[in-house]
């Protein structure tokens, strides 16, 4: 369905895709490893164990993540979901 709809809108898409590129480069590596584990629906118990670190400070990359990205939690969930729909190799 999301790439249905890129097809159909491939100037919007692009230009969204861009940008969508330029604030994920803002992100720290383990940042964007957080950022894909959400998309992935891991919950921050489980990041925390995969990453050997504390749920606290899981949460605090979820914080980071958020602010660089300018979503709130529920948006960010959603964007590395989609961000794993559409770049799924």
């Amino acid at each position: 369905m999301v790439q249905r709809w890129q097809r159909q809108r491939p100037v919007a898409s692009l230009q969204r895709s861009l940008h969508w590129r330029e604030l994920l480069d803002r992100l720290s590596p383990r940042e964007r490893y957080v950022f894909e584990a959400i998309g992935q629906g891991m919950a921050s118990k489980e990041i925390a164990r995969m990453l050997e670190l504390s749920v606290s400070t899981v949460e605090t990359y979820h914080k980071s993540i958020s602010a660089k990205l300018d979503l709130s939690g529920a948006e960010l969930v959603r964007a590395a979901a989609l961000h794993r729909c559409t770049n799924a190799g």
